[in-house]
C-alpha cells in the first residue's frame, strides 16, 4: 500500500543517521576502527553570515580527531569528504571572523553565526574555539539532544526575525535548513543578527545586535515549549488531521563491520483520524524486517514496532509530517 511504503521510506531516512552514529560510537574495537577509517562520507552545506562566506577555509573534524578542509565558493557552498566518525565539528574562518557548526552525520549542514551561538550555549557559554581544538576528547559530551535544545533556544530568541522572514521559528532547524544567501527567508534572518565574542581563559564577553537593537539581551533560559523540528515524510497528498502516532522500535545492525542494537522513537504528526495508528504494527514490521541502508556498507534489522496514538509527541522523538 502507498501509505505503508511512505512510512518505510520516512523511517529508513530518519534511522539512517542514528544507525551510523551509534555504529561509530564504539572506539574500543581496533578492527572496527580500522574498518571505519577506510570509509568516508560527505558533508556539504552553506556558510554565510547573511552574505556568502566566500573564500573562507572550512575544516571538518570527526570524533577521532581526523580533519579535512576545503574552501567556501562564491555562493557560500562547500563540500567535504571526511573519514566516518560522527559527530563532526565544523570551523569556517576568514580573516578575523570564525564560525562553527555541528553535524551528527553526513548530509547538509549550515555554518553561520546562529550555529556558532548554539554551540556556544552547549559549551557552557565558553570559547567554542577551545571546544573545536579539543573535539577528540569532548565530542562524546556534545549530544544531539543538547544541540537540538540549543538550536531551539536560538530560534526562540529570534522568533520575531524568523516570523518577519516568513518562516515558522518553531519548525526551523538552524543547522540543516537549506537556503541560499540571497537576502530572503533564512538569509534575511542572518542579515539581522550580528554576534561578537571576546573570550579569555575563563569567560567570554558577548555582544548581540539583533535588528535595530544594538545591545540585545540574549535569553539563555528562554522557553522552547512548542519548538519541534519536523522531518517531512514525503508523498504528494495532503497531510492528515488530528492524531499523533508514536512509534517505538528496537533494531540491530551491522554497519561497516560494527554490530550492535538500539531503540528509537519516531512520531508522525497529523496522522489521519480515519486510520488506525496501530494498523501497521504487523505488516510494517514484516516489511521492514531487513533493510539495506543506502550509502552505507551493512544491514539493519528491525526487531519490533509498537504504534500508539498519543496526545502529543514524546520528548526526544523525531517528528515526521505525515502525508498520504
Amino acid at each position: 500500500m502507498n501509505k505503508t511504503t511512505l512510512k518505510r521510506t520516512a523511517i529508513c531516512s530518519a534511522l539512517l543517521s542514528a544507525v551510523v552514529m551509534v555504529a561509530g560510537c564504539n572506539d574500543d574495537d581496533k578492527n572496527s576502527n580500522q574498518n571505519q577509517a577506510s570509509q568516508t562520507e560527505t558533508l556539504k552545506g552553506t556558510a554565510a553570515t547573511g552574505a556568502p562566506f566566500k573564500g573562507a577555509e572550512i575544516i571538518v573534524t570527526n570524533k577521532n580527531g581526523k580533519s579535512q578542509s576545503t574552501t567556501v565558493n562564491e555562493n557560500g557552498e562547500f563540500d567535504v569528504k571526511i573519514e566516518i566518525g560522527s559527530p563532526y565539528i565544523i570551523r569556517a574562518k576568514k580573516g578575523d571572523v570564525t564560525l562553527f557548526s555541528y553535524a551528527a552525520s553526513a548530509g547538509y549542514v549550515n555554518v553561520n553565526q546562529l550555529t556558532t551561538q548554539a554551540l556556544f550555549d552547549v559549551n557552557g557559554q565558553m570559547d567554542v574555539a577551545k571546544l573545536w581544538e579539543a573535539w577528540q576528547s569532548q565530542a562524546a559530551g556534545i549530544t544531539q539532544a543538547k544541540i537540538d535544545e540549543a538550536a531551539k533556544k536560538v530560534a526562540a530568541n529570534l522568533n520575531e526575525q524568523f516570523t518577519k522572514a516568513g518562516l515558522d521559528p518553531k519548525k526551523v532547524n538552524i543547522f540543516n535548513y537549506e537556503f541560499k544567501p540571497d537576502g530572503k527567508g533564512f538569509d534575511a534572518v542572518l542579515d539581522q543578527v550580528k554576534i561578537d565574542y571576546s573570550c579569555n581563559i575563563g569567560s567570554c564577553n558577548v555582544t548581540y545586535k539583533v535588528g535595530d537593537n544594538a545591545n540585545y539581551n540574549w535569553n539563555y533560559t528562554i522557553s522552547t515549549n512548542g519548538y519541534s523540528f519536523v522531518v517531512d515524510g514525503g508523498g504528494n497528498g495532503a497531510a492528515g488531521s488530528g492524531q499523533n502516532c508514536a512509534v517505538d522500535m528496537d533494531y540491530s545492525y551491522n554497519i561497516n563491520g560494527i554490530s550492535g542494537s538500539a531503540v528509537y522513537k519516531i512520531c508522525y504528526i497529523n496522522f489521519p483520524q480515519n486510520a488506525s495508528c496501530a494498523a501497521g504494527n504487523g505488516s510494517l514490521s514484516n516489511l521492514l524486517n531487513t533493510v539495506q541502508v543506502p550509502g552505507v556498507s551493512g544491514t539493519m534489522k528491525v526487531n519490533k514496532f509498537v504504534y500508539q496514538s498519543v496526545a502529543s509527541c514524546p520528548a526526544g522523538s523525531i517528528e515526521i509530517a505525515y502525508k498520504q
